[in-house]
């Protein structure tokens, strides 16, 4: 509500702004590389990166709307601001060349169409409170309570208030309500929050904790569904993973080394070997898989999963004999334990 507005575009990626009748839109495309100060629109065989189309739609019958070649201008009464946002990736075995991401990025503004404001506003609500009001918690508030939520963290010196963790709590549910539904991507470091064209650390997925800190709460706080897009990710690793094994290691299963991303990169990340040859992403992440069994007690999943389980466990072993196997044989033959040879 209010007198009017413009709105515009803009985006330091390579884009192009047009009108298409009533919609403004623009398209633009991503890098195929950006890491370590290095940004490529192309790789060296002439692949882009993943093209997309954000599309907004003003809905104001009684105002007047002036529109130009990059802009939508909005005067008296009452709008209704439609955006879709739209892509050109496919999955994380295909290139992201789907040719009909504009199309169905049109198609989302027609369907939001044809409800009333409130209609949409209730949907969203109800959308979010399905997830949101499964869970409470209430913890005892002091004074200090009432105040901003910056001043109250500025104050959290080694202690803090009781109601300030379960603000936190619901916070983190937040997050992930809104950052991993079905069918959408996990929750990487900066979720979908990333306002950076060289996002730290790569906004990759870094499973020596940062991932499976996403999802600690998934169950506890009976959000399950919000942990599918994890699930889908665990499967298609342990997918990529397969060769990994077997190459790097001589190993059967899968393994998942410390950094991961659209793609399900499972070989070790370039930097130290200290830290880069940590293969055991792939085993931490399987707790989750079986956490949700224990949650749930759903048998159907549990079998869906096994084969994964299996394949962690056996890269466990295989890693495991080839670590035995290079210490023993530096033992000399005459080593004994406990008055037993011990190889």
């Amino acid at each position: 509500q209010g007198s009017g507005f413009t709105l515009s575009f803009d985006s330091p990626l390579k884009h192009e702004i047009r009108m298409d009748g009533e919609d403004l839109y623009l398209d633009g495309s991503c890098p195929v590389h950006v890491r370590y100060g290095e940004l490529r629109q192309e790789d060296d065989s002439g692949h882009r990166g993943i093209r997309y189309q954000i599309r907004v739609r003003l809905i104001a019958p009684a105002a007047s709307l002036r529109r130009t070649a990059d802009s939508l201008t909005f005067t008296g009464g009452d709008a209704v601001v439609l955006i879709a946002i739209r892509t050109s990736f496919i999955d994380w075995k295909s290139m992201p060349e789907a040719p009909d991401y504009a199309a169905r990025c049109k198609a989302d503004l027609d369907r939001a169409e044809k409800c009333s404001f409130a209609e949409l506003r209730a949907a969203h609500i109800a959308d979010h409170q399905a997830l949101y009001l499964r869970s409470e918690l209430e913890l005892p508030e002091t004074e200090e309570d009432r105040l901003p939520t910056d001043e109250r963290l500025r104050r959290c010196s080694g202690t803090c208030t009781p109601a300030l963790a379960a603000l936190l709590y619901h916070f983190g549910r937040y997050l992930l309500i809104a950052s991993s539904r079905p069918g959408t991507q996990p929750a990487n470091l900066q979720g979908i929050w990333n306002p950076h064209l060289h996002a730290p650390w790569g906004g990759n997925y870094t499973t020596n904790i940062n991932l499976e800190m996403n999802y600690w709460l998934a169950e506890g706080a009976n959000l399950s569904e919000c942990a599918e897009p994890l699930f889908r990710f665990i499967r298609e690793c342990a997918e990529s993973g397969r060769a990994i094994a077997r190459d790097y290691y001589r190993s059967d299963g899968w393994c998942l080394h410390h950094n991961s991303d659209l793609w399900r990169y499972s070989a070790p990340a370039k930097g130290k070997a200290r830290w880069g040859f940590w293969p055991m992403g792939g085993v931490w992440l399987c707790r989750h898989i079986f956490e949700h069994y224990e949650y749930s007690g759903d048998i159907a999943f549990l079998r869906e999963h096994y084969g994964i389980l299996r394949g962690a466990a056996e890269f466990l072993a295989g890693f495991l004999m080839k670590g035995l196997e290079k210490l023993f044989s530096k033992l000399p033959d005459s080593f004994h334990f406990a008055g037993e040879r011990l190889y």
